[in-house]
């Protein structure tokens, strides 16, 4: 009787066994396809019931497919936006380059006169600042996206950056007739800022300002309060319409009645893609023909104390 019992408990004991292996296998081969779907670009989710080791197997194979899924999704969309930057690169210094290699082609070949030649060195050199430019600005971009700009904060005086930028920028204020206002103190306003990645900021602004606004006047301000400091470039130019403010940052975007023809489309974006990654924010409100102002906030450090 007892061996008969313990035939019988052994025999239970396979099923039970043999049960779990099998629902074991099915979990395992379900693991298995979903791995293999998710290799090939299939990504979905498994369900599982219970508590379980199997349940937190799957549940561990679903956090880690998403995290790849996401992974995909952003080097998708990075090579797109490469696509696009570059098939625009291509196109924006088109027209420089043609008009370069005209007038070069006129001075090596001596079909100008002796008044006209010195014209034709400035056109030059003006052409060839563009393509300059446009390939400063896509280098910024590409570092920037690559997470390869590495930035070294350190204590600034942002009245003084903003008085050597705007001296910087006079000859070219007076040659294009604009007015410019500095509203600056004589108190220094520190902060723990990356130098030049600053100065691209708003050397970015007063140069979308001056290409694209067509305007007589800028100003520049800077004021700081307990919490924060507040850095304002305004113009009074055509301005940007209400339905576009929300889109002048974002990479590419060209907006006709602000930028015109010229411009990568990259300036703006790279300026907020730098304030943003030292812990300030930037924004833009217009009121076209009247006033456009683009403000940056960088909360306030306690670096003043500290010195």
């Amino acid at each position: 009787m007892i061996e008969w019992i313990i035939i019988a408990i052994l025999a239970a004991i396979n099923i039970v066994v043999a049960l779990l292996l099998i629902r074991d296998y099915k979990i395992f081969r379900d693991i298995y396809r979903h791995l293999e779907h998710s290799r090939k670009g299939n990504f979905r989710k498994m369900y599982a019931k219970g508590k379980g080791m199997p349940s937190k197997i799957i549940f561990s194979v679903n956090g880690l497919t998403e995290h790849y899924r996401e992974e995909i999704e952003d080097y998708r969309k990075t090579a797109e936006s490469g696509d696009e930057i570059l098939t625009g690169f291509s196109h924006d210094v088109r027209t420089p380059i043609t008009s370069l290699t005209g007038y070069l082609d006129a001075l090596s070949e001596d079909r100008v006169s002796e008044s006209e030649r010195k014209e034709y060195l400035e056109v030059c050199k003006r052409k060839a600042n563009e393509i300059k430019a446009y390939v400063d600005l896509l280098f910024d971009w590409f570092k920037i996206n690559s997470k390869e700009l590495v930035l070294s904060p350190r204590s600034v005086d942002v009245n003084e950056l903003l008085r050597q930028i705007i001296i910087e920028w006079i000859p070219v204020f007076q040659k294009a007739n604009i007015t410019p206002f500095a509203e600056l103190t004589d108190e220094s306003y520190l902060l723990n800022l990356d130098e030049s990645a600053f100065r691209r900021v708003v050397n970015n602004l007063i140069k979308n300002s001056v290409e694209h606004a067509n305007c007589s006047k800028i100003s520049i301000s800077a004021i700081q309060n307990e919490t924060q400091t507040v850095i304002t470039l305004s113009d009074n130019g055509e301005g940007i319409p209400a339905q576009k403010l929300t889109r002048v940052f974002d990479r590419l975007y060209k907006c006709d009645d602000f930028r015109g023809d010229k411009g990568s489309g990259l300036g703006l974006a790279i300026a907020r893609e730098l304030v943003t990654r030292q812990g300030g924010n930037i924004c833009v409100d217009s009121e076209p023909h009247v006033k456009t102002t683009f403000t940056i906030n960088f909360p306030r450090t306690s670096i003043a104390d500290k010195m």
